[in-house]
C-alpha cells in the first residue's frame, strides 16, 4: 500500500498575500533603506526593522500600529532568535541560553518582488563554551504585497578537531509584543489559511476496524504500522489478509486520523491511496500553548533520582525518566503548594514536572491542583474558548478542569476515572494518548489575571497520576 499523506493546520506563520485581501497588488515594491545601525524593509503593508548587524527585530510596523513589539523592552530584547545548548558531558541540566547576535550584514536579493537579507555570525574558537559552536547566518524575506515576513536560520558546524561536540536543546526566534498593541495584531504573522502541507514524519498503519484511535486499544489481531518520509509518502508492505482502516497521527498536530473506507488486503494485491487530508482539531487563534504535541511527557522537567535509587545505566542519558522513584521527587519539590505554570514568565523545559501525581503526607497521599495563570487584554464575553488537553498517559487518575474558581464542587470538566497503563510506576514517558477539548464560556473569563485549574483527586496509591502531553488555550473563532 502507498500514497502520499497530507495534512493541514488551520493556523500557519506565512505570509497572506495581497494589499487589499483580494488579490490585487500594492502600487509599490519592495523596498531595502540601510542605514548606520539599523536595516529596514518595506513594501507599504509591512515594515520590519532590524539592528546592524546583530539583526535583531527591533520594530515591526503593521496596520497603523507604529511598532507591535514592547517598545519598553531594550532593542536587543523585542524579536530575536535564541539557541539552547549543552556540551556532550551534561555538565548543565537546563543547558547554555544564548540570544544570536550576529556580526555582518549582507543582502541575498533586492528587487521589487522581493529582499532577503542575511546577519551572519562565525563561530570564534577562542569564545569556545560561550558561544553555540556554530557558524549561523540569520534570513529574513519580505514579499511584494504580503502582509507578513518569512525568517529562517541556517546552522553550521565543521567536524574539525578544533570544533567541540554539542547538543541543542532547543532554537526558536521569539516576538515580545507590545502588551498595549495585543488587541491589533495579536498573532503576528499568523492567519487562517486552507493550504495543505506535508505529514512530515507520519506514523501511518493498518489496523482492524474501529473508531479514531482505537487501534491503541486492539490487542487481539495485526497491526501494520510505518512512518511517512519528508513529503508525506509513505509504504506498508507484507501485509496479512483481512479488512482494516488506515490510521495515522503526525508529530507536531494533537488528534488523529482514520480513514472512513475500510480496505480489504487480499494476496498480491497493490492498493494507491492517493492523497488523503487530515483537519486538526481547531476551533481559534492560540492564545497559549504548554508542552509539544509529540505524545510524550519528554520535554517537561524531569528531576534527577533519588541517590539511594540511581540507575547508572542512564546516568547522564537523554532518557532521564528512566529512574526509579521520580515520583516521590514531587512531593520534595512541592511539599505544601501544587504546581503554578505562568504563561509568559515560566519555561515548561524546567517549570512543569513531567507527572501530575500525587502528593506524600504524613505516610498518606493526596491528589493535586496545578495552576496555569495567564492574562488576557479582553474578552469575548459572547464567545467560546476552548481549551484543548492532550495527555501522554493516565493511570487509575481523574481530569477536572476548572476556571477562576478552584472551590467548585462540580468542575467545567471532568474525565472520570481512566487510564492502566501504568508509566509512572513502570519509568515510562507516555502510555495511551488521551485528547479532551473543554468549552469556556467567554463569561467565565476576565479581563487581566486568569486561572485555570487542573486536579488530579484520585489518591489511593502513589502511581495514580497523568502525564500531559500538550495543552492549549484557543480564543473564539474569528
Amino acid at each position: 500500500m502507498s500514497g502520499r499523506r497530507k495534512f493541514k493546520d488551520l493556523i500557519r506563520s506565512i505570509c497572506t498575500c495581497g494589499g487589499d485581501g483580494f488579490g490585487t497588488m500594492p502600487p509599490i515594491g519592495v523596498r531595502l533603506y540601510t542605514q548606520d545601525r539599523h536595516v529596514v524593509i518595506d513594501n507599504g503593508i509591512l515594515q520590519v526593522t532590524l539592528s546592524n548587524p546583530e539583526g535583531i527585530v527591533t520594530g515591526i510596523r503593521y496596520n497603523g500600529v507604529d511598532n507591535l513589539l514592547e517598545v519598553l523592552n531594550d532593542e536587543s530584547n523585542r524579536g530575536y532568535w535564541d539557541v539552547v545548548w549543552n556540551s556532550p558531558d551534561g555538565s548543565s541540566r537546563t543547558g547554555s541560553f544564548e540570544v544570536i547576535k550576529a556580526t555582518s550584514f549582507n543582502i541575498i536579493k533586492e528587487s521589487d518582488e522581493q529582499v532577503e537579507v542575511s546577519f551572519t555570525r562565525p563561530w570564534d574558537p577562542s569564545l569556545q563554551g560561550k558561544l553555540v559552536p556554530l557558524n549561523i547566518d540569520k534570513r529574513f524575506i519580505l514579499l511584494r504585497g504580503c502582509s507578513g515576513f518569512y525568517t529562517y536560520a541556517i546552522y553550521e558546524h565543521v567536524g574539525s578537531p578544533e570544533w567541540p561536540a554539542f547538543s541543542i536543546g532547543e532554537t526558536r526566534i521569539a516576538f515580545k509584543l507590545r502588551k498595549d498593541s495585543y488587541d491589533t495584531f495579536f498573532y503576528l504573522p499568523r492567519y487562517v489559511d486552507d493550504d495543505y502541507i506535508p505529514a512530515n514524519s507520519a506514523y501511518v498503519g493498518l489496523a482492524p476496524p474501529g473508531e479514531v484511535g482505537s487501534w491503541q486499544r486492539e490487542c487481539k489481531d495485526y497491526q501494520f504500522w510505518c512512518r511517512a518520509d519528508e513529503g508525506g509518502y509513505f509504504s506498508i508492505n507484507n501485509i496479512r489478509t483481512g479488512n482494516y482502516n488506515l490510521y495515522a497521527w503526525v508529530p507536531g498536530f494533537i488528534g488523529d486520523y482514520r480513514n472512513e473506507v475500510a480496505f480489504t488486503i487480499t494476496p498480491g494485491c497493490n492498493i494507491e491511496v492517493g492523497d488523503i487530508a487530515y483537519e486538526p482539531p481547531r476551533d481559534g487563534p492560540t492564545l497559549w500553548e504548554i508542552g509539544i504535541p509529540d505524545r510524550s511527557a519528554a520535554e517537561f522537567y524531569v528531576p534527577d533520582p533519588d541517590p539511594k535509587y540511581v540507575n547508572f545505566l542512564f546516568v547522564n542519558h537523554p532518557d532521564r525518566f528512566r529512574q526509579y522513584g521520580l515520583w516521590d521527587r514531587y512531593s520534595e519539590l512541592y511539599p505544601d503548594e501544587d504546581l503554578v505554570y505562568t504563561v509568559g514568565l515560566s519555561d515548561y523545559r524546567k517549570d512543569w514536572f513531567f507527572a501530575q501525581v500525587n502528593r506524600k503526607k504524613d505516610n498518606k497521599y493526596e491528589g493535586t491542583t496545578w495552576k496555569i495563570k495567564f492574562k488576557l487584554d479582553s474578552v469575548n464575553q459572547a464567545g467560546v474558548y476552548k481549551l484543548r488537553v492532550a495527555l501522554a498517559s493516565a493511570t487509575l487518575a481523574e481530569l477536572q478542569v476548572r476556571v477562576n474558581n478552584p472551590s467548585t464542587n462540580r468542575p467545567l470538566f471532568s474525565s472520570g476515572l481512566i487510564g492502566r497503563d501504568n508509566s509512572i510506576a513502570r519509568h515510562g514517558i507516555h502510555g495511551l494518548y488521551w485528547l479532551y477539548s473543554v468549552d469556556i464560556q467567554g463569561a467565565i473569563l476576565v479581563e487581566g489575571d486568569n486561572t485555570v485549574y487542573l486536579t488530579q483527586p484520585r489518591n489511593t496509591s502513589p502511581f495514580q497520576g497523568l502525564m500531559y502531553d500538550y495543552i492549549r488555550l484557543e480564543a473564539p473563532p474569528n
